[in-house]
């Protein structure tokens, strides 16, 4: 049993290695990208974002609540509230200063580490056997490499799906591994809706994920995750 689990996890490890050099291979580029679009406002035209005397007041207002012109956002989306992304960019920006390679290669990582969870993800709950790797590794390949992945690995500003994706993804693994752990799930998905708030559609999938999972809906786990 001990020789099984060995030359699982060394599967694993070759699947993964096989899964992070060719999303590096696509998005590599990237990192020498520039800051485009949104990225001045957010960033580089930011004094407020580049001031830590005003970290606490950056944290406690609108996401497009920056020292620059807010023109052509309609009112709404000016107070979307997204902190946990402006404390990233922050914390980059404290890092990195205005050198956009650094931005591009925390999103690299951060895709990175959701192409592993949903690689360890289709593992859990596919089948066993070549049938159940082959299925893991072509699932967490078309998600590593998806056209629509672009805008938020090699785009700064689209960062926001790349920090909503981990803590979803972190989540869900686990919430699909015991039911004591549906409480530290829920907070990972609470936090993920300040990264960006479509993660509001979470509680919907979570109760299709259970009916189709276990063929029921257990309604008290459900509401403690949601």
């Amino acid at each position: 049993r001990l020789a099984q689990n060995a030359g699982m996890r060394r599967s694993a490890l070759l699947s993964l290695a096989l899964l992070w050099a060719l999303t590096i291979a696509v998005f590599w580029q990237g990192l020498l990208g520039r800051f485009v679009w949104d990225d001045f406002q957010l960033i580089v035209n930011n004094t407020r974002l580049q001031d830590p005397a005003q970290l606490g007041d950056l944290l406690s207002t609108g996401f497009w609540n920056v020292s620059s012109s807010k023109a052509g956002l309609s009112e709404a989306y000016g107070q979307v509230y997204r902190p946990l992304v402006t404390l990233a960019l922050f914390v980059q920006h404290q890092v990195f200063g205005l050198d956009a390679r650094g931005f591009h290669l925390v999103s690299l990582i951060l895709h990175l580490l959701c192409v592993t969870l949903v690689f360890g993800l289709l593992r859990r709950i596919g089948p066993d056997g070549a049938r159940g790797w082959l299925g893991a590794i072509a699932g967490a390949a078309l998600f590593a490499i998806h056209p629509s992945r672009v805008e938020s690995v090699s785009w700064i500003s689209g960062s926001t799906e790349l920090w909503m994706g981990l803590l979803v993804l972190s989540g869900y693994a686990l919430w699909i591994g015991r039911p004591a752990l549906t409480i530290p799930a829920a907070l990972l998905f609470g936090l993920a809706l300040f990264a960006k708030e479509t993660a509001i559609v979470v509680p919907a999938v979570l109760l299709v994920d259970l009916y189709a999972r276990e063929g029921r809906v257990d309604w008290k786990r459900w509401g403690t995750a949601s």
